[in-house]
This record gives C-alpha cells, sequence and structure tokens, in this order.
C-alpha cells in the first residue's frame, strides 16, 4: 500500500480510469471488494430513486394544485350558497309608499298604490320559479310570496269586478281585466312568460288605471257593497288557509267538505291527508295573506278611501259573523 493512500482511495481512483466494477473497488480482499460493491449499489439506488421523484415531482405537484383549487372553490360556492339563501330567507318587515306619488284627492289611489308597491316587491325578487339559483333550495319565503300573491290577486279582481264598475253589468275596465290577467300567470313559469315578467306587466297596467283615475276616463267606487265584497274575498282566502292549518295533523286523513259542514244530513267527505313536510309550508304559505292584509288596513278615506265605512260597519258584522248552526 503506498504511504498516505488508503484502499477505498485507491479504488476510486481506480474506477475514474475507467475500470470495471471489480477494478472499482480493487483487486483486495473479498470482503472489501464486497463491501465497496454494496455501497456502490446503494448508491446507484439512491440515484434512480431521485430520477424518480424528478419525474413524477412535477405531475403530483400539479394535481395537488389543481385539487386545493377545486377544494377552495367549492369553499367560497359553499359561502355563496348561505349568504344568497340568508338575504332571500328574510320577510319583508315594512312597505314604504311615498306620499308624493299618492294623490289624496282621488278616490282609490291609496288602494293602488298599495296593490303595486306589493307588486313591485314581488316581481323584484320572485323566488318560487327559480331553478338554476341557491334559492331554489329555500322553502319557507316562495311559500309566503305565493301567499301573498293570493291577496293581489283578490284585490285586483275586486278592483275589476267591482270597485271599478258602478253596476256589475257594467263594461270591465280595460285597465283592470289586463292587470288581473297578467297576474293570473302560472307564479311557477320560469320562461316564455316568466312570472316576473308578468307581474310587471300587471304594475304597468295599474299605474295606468291610477292615471286614468287622475284624467276621470277610469273610476273608483268606494261603496259600502264593495267594501263587503272586498273583505268577503278576505275571508274566503284567510278561512281555507285557516282549514290547511287545521287538517294539518297527521291523524286527520279526512273530513267534511267545508260547504257542507253547517248541514245535519250526511255530508261528502275531503281527502285531506297531508305529508308532515308540508305542514310549514302551510302556515308560512298563510302569512303571506296576513302580510299583504296588513299593508292594506283600513282606515276611513285614508288607506283604501271608504268614506262610506261608518255606515257599513253594521252590515259588516251582520255579513261577517254569521253563526254556525
Amino acid at each position: 500500500m503506498l504511504p498516505g493512500i488508503s484502499i477505498w482511495e485507491l479504488g476510486w481512483r481506480d474506477e475514474g480510469n475507467g475500470k470495471g466494477q471489480e477494478g472499482a473497488c480493487g483487486p483486495f480482499g473479498a470482503i472489501q471488494r464486497n463491501q465497496c460493491q454494496a455501497s456502490n449499489s446503494r448508491k446507484l439506488r439512491r440515484q434512480e430513486m431521485d430520477e424518480r421523484k424528478s419525474q413524477v415531482a412535477p405531475g403530483g405537484e400539479k394535481k395537488r394544485k389543481q385539487g386545493a383549487i377545486v377544494l377552495l372553490a367549492l369553499i367560497v360556492l359553499f359561502i355563496f350558497f348561505v349568504v344568497v339563501m340568508v338575504i332571500n330567507s328574510r320577510k319583508p318587515s315594512y312597505h314604504v309608499i311615498a306620499s308624493e306619488n299618492v294623490d289624496k284627492g282621488i278616490r282609490g289611489a291609496h288602494f293602488v298604490r298599495v296593490n303595486q308597491v306589493l307588486i313591485k316587491e314581488m316581481a323584484n325578487n320572485w323566488l318560487p320559479n327559480d331553478l338554476f339559483w341557491p334559492t331554489a333550495l329555500l322553502d319557507n319565503m316562495p311559500n309566503f310570496q305565493l301567499g301573498e300573491l293570493e291577496v293581489v290577486r283578490y284585490n285586483v279582481r275586486v278592483l275589476r269586478d267591482n270597485l271599478s264598475r258602478m253596476r256589475t253589468t257594467d263594461k270591465l275596465d280595460h285597465q283592470a281585466e289586463a292587470a288581473f290577467t297578467s297576474l293570473s300567470n302560472d307564479p311557477y313559469k320560469w320562461w316564455f312568460p316568466s312570472a316576473e315578467s308578468r307581474w310587471r306587466l300587471a304594475y304597468d297596467y295599474l299605474e295606468v288605471y291610477y292615471r286614468n283615475l287622475a284624467s276621470g276616463r277610469s273610476q273608483f267606487y268606494p261603496r259600502a257593497d264593495n267594501l263587503i265584497e272586498l273583505l268577503n274575498q278576505y275571508l274566503s282566502l284567510m278561512g281555507g288557509a285557516n282549514t290547511r292549518l287545521i287538517n294539518a295533523p297527521r291523524d286527520i286523513i279526512a273530513t267534511l267538505a267545508l260547504e257542507e259542514q253547517k248541514q245535519k244530513a250526511p255530508a261528502s267527505v275531503v281527502d285531506v291527508d297531508i305529508p308532515w313536510r308540508q305542514i310549514d309550508d302551510n302556515f308560512i304559505h298563510r302569512l303571506g295573506p296576513q302580510e299583504g292584509g296588513k299593508i292594506l288596513e283600513i282606515r276611513q278615506q285614508r288607506v283604501t278611501g271608504f268614506p262610506e265605512l261608518p255606515a257599513a260597519l253594521p252590515l259588516l258584522v251582520h255579513k261577517t259573523h254569521d253563526p254556525i248552526a
């Protein structure tokens, strides 16, 4: 052995000279040669593993980045859904009717404007026909709006049939008739035509009717008999909602028909088996007409413009408090 040079250094020098594996580890004892070969094998395996990692790492890193982006997108989408649903789940707390938009000298001005406020509110954010928006997952607010729509339909129908005519045999007011026709559109229709477009059309027809009232081309007759008809419609609407709530318990499968409950003779039976998941829908639906009725609060010569209200009160009490036999 040369002075100052180990057998391992001799082996690596031989490897640099281009000799085989045996020459690389040196022509020394078998033990040293085996140790050298094992060490070289480990180094080769490490090099191969490093090369494989360098080839696989870019693809794996790309997949991890894509997974992180997808996860982030799902989180953002979930937050968006929650925020949109929360915002649209709020029931309207109040309605504002600008005084400058109402001419107190026109009979029926408040009645028309109040219905326009309800229609505009529905047209701007109508939920029951949503298909591709987070609000399609909502349950309560769409039922509330359907109840509100009912009270508006009843108002405009009485306006068309009674309030805008001296007698029921007179010609229908064209604008009132067109407004009622527009409101009769299917509330679940998404297009051709959409429900919102028909509500906006009804709003425009009522606006024309309001202008005609101001110019004298249309009429509004706030008589006691017309008021009675309007209240009777409210009674019918709330009675139907109340009946759905009464018949909601799961142990009630059938009940007597409403028109026959006063009769002593055997009456027909109506199936009212209401699924448990629809009980809350009936309750929320009932709140819609109730909310619409609040802003149609009857005040003499202020909201609905019925100057004959005091004289009509005894007749109203007689008509609306008919005792059940």
